[in-house]
C-alpha cells in the first residue's frame, strides 16, 4: 500500500486524544437555575438568563444576559482543536461513535433520546472521520521515516499492510461488510471500505422497468450511477 504526503500533521491525531477539557451532560434548566442565583457584575441584579445562540454540531454558543442592564457574556460550550477550527466535542463524538460501532443514524438516535439537539449533518461527520484517517496516515508516514524505511522528501511511502474483513451479522446472511487495511509497523488502520451486495435503487428499477418509459428508465439509471 502507498501513503502520499499530506498537509495533515502527524500531531493532529494526538491533539484529539491528548489533554483537553472534561465534559459533563448538564440540564439547561439546571444551568438556568444556577445562573439565576448569581448577580450581574455591572448592575448587581439577580435577573440573569441563559440562552443558546449558534450551534455547530454538539458545540453551542451560550449567552448569559442580564435582563436589567442588557450586559451579555457569551462563549462556546467546547473549545476548538489546537490544529483546526473544528470543535473538540464534535471530533470526540465521532471518535466515540466509531469506537463503539455506531454509524450516523445510530448516533443521531442516541442524541435524540438524550434530548440533546441533533448532531452535525452526515457530511460533516464523514469529513471528521476522514480527517481522523488522514491524521493516522500522517502518523504512519512519520513512523516509517523515523525507522529509515522512507525518506522525508518522498511523496509516496510504501507500507506493509495486512487485510481483514467482517460482516455485519454472522451466518453468511448479512448484506453489509467492511474491509480493513492495517499497517504492520504501527498496527493502525490506514484504510477501510464499507460495501453492500444489494442495491435498493437497482431493485426498484427492476420492478418498475416494465411500466416505466424507456427514456425515463435510462435517465434514472444514469442518475443512479
Amino acid at each position: 500500500m502507498i501513503i502520499r504526503s499530506s498537509s495533515k500533521s502527524a500531531d493532529t491525531f494526538q491533539t484529539y486524544l491528548s489533554a483537553s477539557p472534561e465534559y459533563r451532560i448538564v440540564s439547561m434548566k439546571f444551568l438556568q437555575d444556577m445562573v439565576t442565583a448569581l448577580a450581574c457584575p455591572d448592575c448587581g441584579c439577580n435577573d440573569i438568563m441563559v440562552s443558546e445562540d449558534t450551534m455547530f454540531g454538539l458545540a453551542n454558543k451560550l449567552e448569559v444576559i442580564c435582563r436589567i442592564c442588557d450586559k451579555m457574556f457569551s462563549d462556546f460550550s467546547s473549545p476548538t482543536c489546537q490544529t483546526s477550527q473544528v470543535y473538540d466535542i464534535n471530533q470526540r463524538f465521532v471518535l466515540a461513535c466509531k469506537a463503539n460501532g455506531l454509524g450516523y443514524e445510530q448516533a443521531k438516535k442516541f442524541i435524540t433520546h438524550m434530548e440533546i439537539p441533533p448532531p452535525a449533518l452526515a457530511a460533516s461527520c464523514e469529513k471528521a472521520l476522514n480527517d481522523h484517517l488522514a491524521a493516522v496516515r500522517a502518523i504512519v508516514r512519520k513512523q516509517y521515516i523515523q525507522e529509515g524505511y522512507a525518506d522525508q522528501n518522498d511523496e509516496k511511502v510504501d507500507i506493509a499492510v495486512s487485510f481483514d474483513g467482517t460482516w455485519q451479522k454472522r451466518g453468511h446472511t448479512s448484506h453489509n461488510g467492511i474491509g480493513i487495511a492495517i499497517d504492520l509497523l504501527t498496527a493502525y488502520v490506514v484504510d477501510f471500505e464499507v460495501l453492500c451486495n444489494i442495491c435498493v435503487h437497482c431493485e426498484r428499477f427492476e420492478r418498475a422497468e416494465d411500466n416505466m418509459p424507456l427514456d425515463k428508465l435510462k435517465q434514472s439509471i444514469l442518475n443512479h450511477k
